[in-house]
């Protein structure tokens, strides 16, 4: 366990505080990161590949997607107070977990 926690990037040190849950979490978050890493390194390559046998490049605007816009409502302080003080009681009516 310890050396596969190394070889996947993290602190050795960190290692001996971690519970069974942590480990776990952490590993798996460096697989999702090494698959994410993979699949945009095939994307790169598909990409460098098909380019190379284009007799004309698209126009780089074709290629790269727009950022996605979110659309944000305006709320008013009014509105947001309230959100919060909802929020503030449903927060006083739970039993805390101690």
């Amino acid at each position: 366990m310890y050396s596969d926690y190394v070889s996947a990037g993290f602190d050795p040190v960190g290692f001996w505080s971690l519970t069974p849950r942590l480990y776990l979490a952490q590993m798996k978050g460096a697989n999702a990161r090494i698959e994410r890493e993979a699949r945009e390194a095939a994307w790169h390559a598909w990409h460098v590949a098909a380019f190379t046998r284009a007799r004309k490049l698209p126009k780089l605007d074709k290629i790269l997607k727009p950022a996605a816009k979110t659309r944000r409502t305006k709320v008013n302080w009014q509105d947001q107070a309230g959100m919060w003080a909802a929020y503030a009681a449903r927060r006083a009516r739970k039993p805390s977990r101690s």
